[in-house]
């Protein structure tokens, strides 16, 4: 079954730069990614990281479901607001609750949108469906390979951008979550293409008080030593050492 699926994911690969020649991408590998959602964390903490194991090793969806549920029983959040969040000492930020959207390198301050991913960490029924894409998406990928056009997305595959610090960087996931979660537990040790974040088919909130109001354009990367020019740092909201911790969280 391995040598399938090495198979299938080289048979991917292929086509896959194939049908996205006029979509800038790259690959990574598994460690470095540094987030779920808006959530610092590295992949092998990453709770759909744990749910692709669990789905991998049992293809019983009914016990799947039941292994599953002792990875949420695990998981909880106790923090107030943003400035908890990012362990901080900002007071602007405290008076944001947690779950509000912010990035500092992207956005002036934060929006009004909340990111529903926080879900799940007390919503069963949220968390069934992040069991249930991980399931299917582990079997699909076992079986055909892994298949874009059967997980259809507005980028055209797993899509982000790097955060970039000297010598490291780490890639932040827009889009395609579960994919680079399954992905990276079934070939630990190869590298996933992506695609670099665009905006030609964003949302006006995805894009609202950000610097891509003005600019449709979507950097490749953002840099620690460019942090001075950070939105929110040029606007005075906050300052930088409060954007550097930000920052520096999804590097851990």
């Amino acid at each position: 079954m391995i040598v399938r699926i090495k198979n299938n994911l080289i048979d991917f690969i292929r086509t896959y730069k194939g049908k996205f020649k006029t979509i800038k991408n790259t690959e990574i590998f598994p460690h470095q990614i540094c987030n779920f959602s808006k959530i610092p964390i590295p992949m092998k903490d990453n709770f759909l990281f744990k749910l692709s194991k669990i789905c991998i090793e049992e293809s019983n969806e009914e016990k799947a479901l039941e292994l599953s549920k002792k990875i949420f029983k695990n998981m909880s959040i106790n923090i107030n607001n943003l400035s908890e969040f990012y362990n901080t000492n900002s007071k602007i930020l405290s008076n944001y609750e947690a779950d509000i959207t912010f990035l500092p390198w992207i956005h002036f301050r934060p929006i009004k949108y909340r990111d529903v991913n926080f879900k799940v960490f007390d919503d069963e029924e949220y968390q069934y469906l992040q069991f249930k894409k991980i399931f299917d998406l582990v079997q699909s990928i076992i079986k055909y390979g892994y298949l874009p056009e059967k997980f259809p997305t507005r980028q055209g595959g797993i899509s982000g951008y790097f955060l970039l610090k000297d010598n490291k960087k780490v890639f932040y996931v827009v889009s395609g979550n579960h994919r680079v979660a399954v992905l990276s537990c079934l070939f630990p040790d190869k590298k996933i293409p992506v695609v670099f974040e665009n905006l030609k088919t964003a949302k006006k909130k995805e894009i609202e008080d950000t610097i891509f109001e003005k600019s449709r354009i979507h950097p490749e990367y953002f840099s620690y030593e460019d942090i001075a020019n950070w939105p929110s740092v040029k606007s005075g909201f906050i300052d930088e050492n409060c954007a550097k911790v930000i920052f520096l969280k999804y590097f851990n």
